[in-house]
This record gives structure tokens, C-alpha cells and sequence, in this order.
């Protein structure tokens, strides 16, 4: 006995659509873990960055946590963390050290703006305390407008403003209240 089958010129189109239909799959529009926004964020942990001139080190900043944001456009370093930044002078010895809670540094701009219990301390003993702090790198100087603290051994000094260079000499305050032993030829706060 013989079998004849008849095949509509349709049927191979059919059976492809069959196919492909009997394996289509449910896929989400969106990864519910996936965010967006992270996608060009780089996340260091326990980040260690050096500035260096002709080979000497200048500049070292250190954090638990560093966010590198890629935007093409305006890229910029966070440190939701906090950081530590250690000021070196010509001979390789720690001149000062700043901490804050805070930082955002922009590369393109040089500028660092610092917040959240910011202390600078140095190696001759003194001090600021400041809410916030900007840090231009260009200019080599660090400034605020906001409530200012300067200590010394023997100086306190009260201020609505600072701009220093970014080894914190040349201070100019704004606004002061306090009390500073100078006498003549001396700089104030320095005891020299």
C-alpha cells in the first residue's frame, strides 16, 4: 500500500512559525538587580592615590572607599567614606595631614570639595576645623566661607572664612574673633 501526501506551499512557513513560537521565552524588560546608574561607576576599596612632582611625592590620598564615576563629560572621584590626605614637603616628610567624613574630587576642574568634620592639622601644631573645605589644585590653595577654627600652642582663632596655599601657610581669615599673641616682627600664631 502506498502512502500520498499533498504539502501546501504554506506549510514550511507555519511549521517555522510554530518553531519559533513554541520557544519564545519570557524575558523581562528590566534586570530588577541591575541599576542603571552604577553602570559606569568604578568602586575601589582601600584606594591609595599619589601626586608627584618631578619625582617627589607631594600628595598622597587615602580612603576606605573611593567611587569613580566615568561620566565622559564630567567625571569625578567620591569618597562617601571619608578620606586622608598627607601633605609632603621638599624633603619627603608629612608637612600635614587633612581628614574629613567626605570628599568629591573633579579632575577636569581641579577642584575637591571637602565636608563633613573637616581637620587639617600640621607638623608645627596647628589646627583647623572646618564644616567644608575646597581644595584647588590648580591654584595650590584650600578655602572655605563657612565657620573656621585655626589653633596653635597658644593661639585660638575664630573665623567666617580661611584661604591658605594648599601647605596651609599664607593664612588669610575673614571675620575674626579670638585672641593671638603677636609681637613686633613676629607672624601671628607662629611664636617665631
Amino acid at each position: 500500500m502506498r502512502y500520498l501526501f499533498a504539502v501546501s506551499p504554506s506549510l514550511p512557513l507555519v511549521l517555522i512559525t510554530l518553531l519559533f513560537s513554541a520557544c519564545q521565552q519570557d524575558v523581562p524588560d528590566k534586570n530588577p538587580g541591575l541599576d542603571l546608574n552604577q553602570l559606569n561607576v568604578e568602586q575601589i576599596e582601600q584606594v591609595e592615590i599619589i601626586y608627584s612632582d618631578s619625582a617627589i611625592v607631594r600628595v598622597r590620598i587615602s580612603g576606605p572607599l573611593m567611587l569613580n564615576h566615568l561620566n565622559a563629560s564630567d567625571p569625578f572621584q567620591e569618597f562617601p567614606q571619608g578620606l586622608k590626605v598627607e601633605f609632603f614637603n621638599p624633603f619627603g616628610l608629612v608637612s600635614s595631614v587633612m581628614t574629613a567624613n567626605y570628599a568629591v574630587r573633579y579632575p577636569n576642574t581641579g577642584l575637591t570639595y571637602i565636608r563633613n568634620e573637616v581637620v587639617w592639622r600640621s607638623a608645627e601644631h596647628k589646627t583647623l576645623e572646618t564644616p567644608e573645605l575646597t581644595w584647588d589644585e590648580r591654584e595650590k590653595k584650600v578655602f572655605t566661607q563657612k565657620f573656621a577654627v585655626v589653633t596653635t600652642l597658644v593661639d585660638t582663632v575664630y573665623s567666617h572664612g580661611f584661604q591658605a596655599g594648599q601647605d596651609f601657610r599664607d593664612i588669610k581669615l575673614n571675620a575674626i574673633d579670638g585672641s593671638m599673641n603677636v609681637q613686633e616682627g613676629q607672624q601671628p600664631g607662629t611664636g617665631k
